[in-house]
C-alpha cells in the first residue's frame, strides 16, 4: 500500500505541475485542454510495474483545475501494484484544497494546499500563470532561454528551478506563438515527467468540474498522515 501511496503523490504533484501555464490571449480566462504525460520512476518505483505513459484531458477556470487521466494496468500487475482505471486530480481553489477520485470505487483523497509540504508551486493554477513568480517559493529562478525548435515550430523555452521542502525541483518549459505551454519537463527527486498539451479551446467552463461530487467517501490525507511515523531525511 506504501509503494501505492507514494505512485498517488507523484501523480498528484505532476498533476499539478500540469496545469500551470502562460498568459493566453486577453479574453481567456477558462477552458480545456488535451494532454499527455510520460513518467520516468527513480529508484524502486522504476519495478512496480506502474503505466509510464497516460493521456488525459485538463479543465481550468481562475485558481482551479481538473485533470482526468485513464490508467491503463499492465497485464502481469496486480491491484496493488497499479492502480488501473480512471483518475481524477481536482484542484479547488475556493476550498484552498487537492482531491484525486477514483470514479470505480467512489473514494476520494484530500490534500490541504495550506500543508506547507503542498506550498507552491503546488497551489492551484490554471494555464494563464506559467511565468508568474507568485506560483513559485521564494528563491525560484526563472530564466528565458530563447527560441526553440518543437515539434516543427518555433517556441520559446524557459528554465525554472526552486526548492521546496528541502527538495529541488526544476522544469524546462516550451511556449508557442500564442505564449501558451506545449511541453513541460520536470524533473523532481521522485523522477521526471514530461507532459505535451494540444488542441487549446478557451470558453466558460462549469465550476461544478471542481467539486468533488456527492456520494464520493473522502479521506482527509493530513489526518491520517498524523499517525504514520516521520520517514528519516
Amino acid at each position: 500500500m506504501a509503494t501505492r501511496t507514494r505512485i498517488i503523490w507523484f501523480l498528484l504533484a505532476a498533476a499539478l505541475l500540469l496545469v500551470a501555464g502562460a498568459p493566453a490571449p486577453e479574453d481567456s480566462t477558462s477552458g480545456e485542454v488535451d494532454v499527455s504525460m510520460s513518467l520516468k520512476m527513480a529508484g524502486e518505483e522504476q519495478a512496480t510495474g506502474m503505466p509510464s505513459s497516460f493521456s488525459g484531458h485538463i479543465w481550468f477556470c481562475g485558481n482551479s483545475a481538473r485533470m482526468e487521466i485513464t490508467m491503463p494496468a499492465p497485464p502481469d500487475a496486480t491491484e496493488e501494484q497499479s492502480p488501473a482505471g480512471k483518475m481524477i486530480t481536482i484542484i479547488d481553489g475556493d476550498a484552498k484544497a487537492a482531491y484525486i477520485l477514483m470514479p470505480e470505487t467512489k473514494t476520494a483523497m484530500k490534500m490541504s494546499l495550506s500543508d506547507p509540504q503542498m506550498q507552491s508551486p503546488d497551489q492551484p493554477r490554471n494555464p494563464l500563470s506559467l511565468l508568474d513568480p507568485e506560483n513559485y517559493p521564494q528563491g525560484a529562478k526563472i530564466t528565458k532561454l530563447g527560441p526553440r525548435s518543437h515539434g516543427g515550430s518555433t517556441v520559446t523555452a524557459y528554465q525554472v528551478s526552486w526548492t521546496s521542502d528541502k527538495r529541488s525541483f526544476s522544469s524546462l518549459f516550451y511556449v508557442n506563438a500564442q505564449q501558451l505551454p506545449v511541453y513541460v519537463e520536470t524533473t523532481m527527486p521522485e523522477g521526471k515527467a514530461e507532459m505535451t498539451y494540444s488542441n487549446y479551446k478557451f470558453h466558460k467552463i462549469d465550476p461544478a468540474l471542481f467539486k468533488v461530487p456527492e456520494g464520493y467517501q473522502i479521506t482527509d490525507m493530513a489526518q491520517m498522515m498524523k499517525g504514520m511515523p516521520v520517514p528519516p531525511e
